[in-house]
């Protein structure tokens, strides 16, 4: 067993792992995560393959966001996902940051518990599914103001996020507007329950609520202004 950093040749590895978990993620999500944090995006080999993943992202001594915490099913309950973890933290100590978070599941959450990780808030996956829009049907696009969205390709759905609005108005032009120009089959939208605006919102646009993960902190908490925030960039990036 040998716990080592990713590189772009395990990307099919990491892939098996995330599509057996029933996560949303891409090669290119994959890539992104190894380009930005090559130090950060750890493995633990054994038998001669990769079976189980860590990732952590630094953004610059602010916060460090732990994520993509997964083990094979035939290799669980060996202390993988602990000692993946337990480096992480130590990688975040060692560039003195202090504030580390991460989005649990309920799986998850009872090791990072014991890790020191305490309750912050709850973090919603919100889902749409509609028909594709033609080339010829879809309506006219207006470009907003007040913020911005971003948005990916997913294997199981289209992920909308991070976006930032100045308020609600502003959020709702950018969500209309990226569903007019993307004509997807199914969408994810990722959002904190707190921000009523951003609940609201997604109900008037026909998402449902289909997962909730425990966003979880260990050290001091960042402060920061999170009534503008409308979805967050995933679980893997905070």
């Amino acid at each position: 067993m040998e716990l080592r950093l990713l590189s772009l040749e395990d990307i099919p590895a990491a892939m098996q792992l995330s599509t057996a978990a029933g996560w949303n993620q891409t090669p290119a999500d994959w890539a992104a995560l190894l380009e930005v944090s090559p130090d950060g995006c750890l493995g633990i080999e054994c038998d001669g393959r990769l079976v189980a993943t860590t990732t952590v992202v630094c953004y610059e001594q602010r916060l460090a966001w732990i994520g993509m915490v997964l083990t094979d099913a035939a290799y669980q309950r060996r202390g993988f996902a602990r000692r993946l973890v337990s480096r992480a933290i130590d990688l975040a100590h060692e560039r003195e940051i202090g504030c580390i978070k991460l989005d649990a599941t309920d799986l998850g959450k009872p090791l990072y518990e014991s890790l020191g990780f305490v309750d912050e808030q709850p973090v919603e996956r919100w889902a749409r599914e509609m028909p594709a829009f033609a080339a010829n049907e879809t309506p006219p696009i207006t470009e907003p103001g007040g913020g911005y969205l971003v948005h990916r390709p997913g294997i199981r759905a289209h992920y909308l996020g991070p976006c930032f609005a100045d308020n609600a108005a502003a959020a709702k032009g950018l969500f209309v507007h990226a569903l007019q120009e993307i004509g997807a089959v199914r969408y994810f939208w990722d959002l904190l329950p707190a921000n009523r605006d951003a609940v609201a919102l997604a109900q008037e646009l026909n998402f449902t609520p289909v997962r909730r993960l425990m966003r979880m902190v260990l050290g001091r908490k960042a402060a920061g202004d999170e009534s503008r925030i409308y979805a967050i960039a995933g679980f893997e990036w905070g």
